[in-house]
């Protein structure tokens, strides 16, 4: 029986970890094994994960159906960028508001239509940011739970997502960034902001940075 050693070494978000496999196992087992590890790399994070395995553990069709495999979850991943959403947001979902239950392409779309002049000053409201819960996919239709990739079809949701903030968004050249002491999501890059703890008005404790 001989063993084999299976590295493969994972980047997400500019994080770097390792994986070590020791197994017993045949080439069969061995082209299975290294599937499913690709399979969870791109199911968590299809755009910004990339799996690296020594070429000698496969032979030429093992490495034709993984490519082809990743190749076709990058394009369900990929699909319908920048032709859904709305006046404020580029995205591949609509939201579910929590506070009256209806559906709206994004929480400024509900902000604006609840605080019409023509709502009864008794029923606006806003929805704020962190209470959303429910996201619905503008190519499958699938409701769900806040997440980037859509659990039914695969879909990217937005390239940019914010799990706190619940922000989805195609469009990155707004340079989105969250910054955490301000609780919210900003534009224009974390790198030309720095956030002033002296500033008392919330609207500018991240400033722009002069050159």
């Amino acid at each position: 029986m001989r063993f084999l050693l299976i590295g493969a070494v994972r980047r997400c978000f500019g994080l770097v970890s390792i994986c070590l496999v020791f197994s017993s196992i045949q080439q069969p087992e061995l082209h299975a094994v290294v599937s499913s590890v690709t399979a969870f790399c791109i199911e968590s994070h299809p755009a910004k994960c990339i799996i690296l395995a020594g070429p000698s553990l496969f032979d030429g069709n093992d490495t034709a159906r993984i490519d082809g495999s990743k190749s076709d979850e990058y394009e369900r991943f990929e699909k319908g960028l920048m032709q859904y959403g709305c006046a404020h947001y580029r995205r591949r979902c609509r939201i579910r508001a929590p506070c009256c239950n209806e559906i709206f392409d994004c929480r400024h779309c509900h902000n604006e239509s609840k605080n019409s002049i023509k709502i009864d000053t008794a029923r606006r409201h806003e929805l704020p940011r962190h209470e959303l819960q429910q996201v619905i996919c503008s190519l499958c239709g699938t409701e769900q739970e806040v997440r980037q990739t859509c659990i039914s079809c695969g879909v990217c949701m937005g390239k940019y997502f914010c799990e706190v903030c619940k922000l989805f968004d195609d469009d990155v050249s707004k340079e989105q960034y969250h910054c955490h002491v301000c609780g919210i999501c900003r534009i224009g890059g974390r790198e030309n902001f720095f956030h002033c703890s002296k500033c008392g008005n919330a609207s500018f404790l991240c400033l722009k940075l002069h050159s």
